[in-house]
């Protein structure tokens, strides 16, 4: 069968799961195992850290700050090669009861109390690494959904637990008076291709019962993985609006029109 040079559809910094990035990466024009991915320039070897280093979906497990640094994949067929961007990965750290939070929380010393702390200080293709408690401070509103968000993924980064959903949780609010008022607070918004993996979503609301989205707001299909979105309401789409969902649990939502667990999502 004849197969053209290679081409690269896509590329994308995710996190399946707890603990990981992932690159995923979709490529026409190859058959299997097509892929050699570089860090800082230097060819990697698969391991129990890199997985699938000989593929085009690379896995980088059990995070440190070593994982800091340029990731590229080199694709090649007997008509040529294409090479993907450049992503150049930083990891910056969380740690809610941390007395020494530093920006820009570059190791676990310095590791930022709350979440969106951290994602402010991170740039594309940052990875935002967190470990076990309940973060239930702080937040950020946004102009599209109009809500404030315990966190808001604004720009394309990648959440993710150390320890994943049952030792480390994201905590909403939801308004004292109504439930869906003026003092809720929503989970998280993902926007910008991010995405979110490893999280306990619980107790979000929207501000008023025409807001979607309790526990999850997304732009379009960002994805969130490993996740129990749990007791979360909103006018529509209680526990989540849009967004991709892998290996999630949905859990006592509710909303008052259509859309319970997830609405529009996948």
């Amino acid at each position: 069968e004849w197969l053209p040079q290679p081409v690269l559809l896509s590329f994308r910094l995710q996190a399946n799961s707890w603990g990981q990035f992932d690159f995923v990466s979709q490529v026409a024009g190859i058959e299997s195992s097509p892929g050699h991915w570089f860090k800082d320039g230097s060819l990697l070897s698969g391991s129990s850290h890199y997985l699938g280093a000989d593929s085009t979906h690379l896995t980088v497990k059990g995070l440190s700050a070593a994982d800091t640094g340029d990731y590229q994949l080199v694709v090649s067929n007997a008509f040529g090669m294409t090479t993907s961007r450049v992503a150049r990965v930083a990891l910056h750290f969380v740690n809610a009861v941390n007395p020494g939070a530093t920006a820009p929380y570059t190791n676990w010393a310095t590791a930022a109390g709350n979440i969106q702390d951290a994602i402010d200080a991170a740039a594309a293709d940052a990875v935002i690494l967190v470990t076990n408690g309940i973060y239930n401070s702080g937040g950020k509103l946004t102009d599209v959904f109009d809500v404030t968000n315990r966190i808001a993924l604004d720009k394309p980064v990648t959440v993710v637990s150390v320890n994943g959903p049952f030792q480390t949780a994201v905590e909403g609010q939801w308004d004292p008076v109504s439930t869906n008022g003026v003092n809720a607070v929503r989970c998280a918004l993902l926007s910008s291709n991010s995405s979110l993996a490893g999280f306990t979503l619980r107790n979000g609301a929207t501000r008023d019962n025409s807001r979607l989205g309790g526990g999850v707001a997304a732009y379009y299909d960002e994805m969130v993985a490993s996740c129990i979105i749990s007791n979360n309401r909103a006018g529509g789409g209680g526990g989540a609006l849009l967004g991709s969902y892998y290996n999630c649990w949905f859990i006592n939502n509710s909303a008052l029109s259509f859309g319970g667990g997830v609405y529009l999502g996948s």
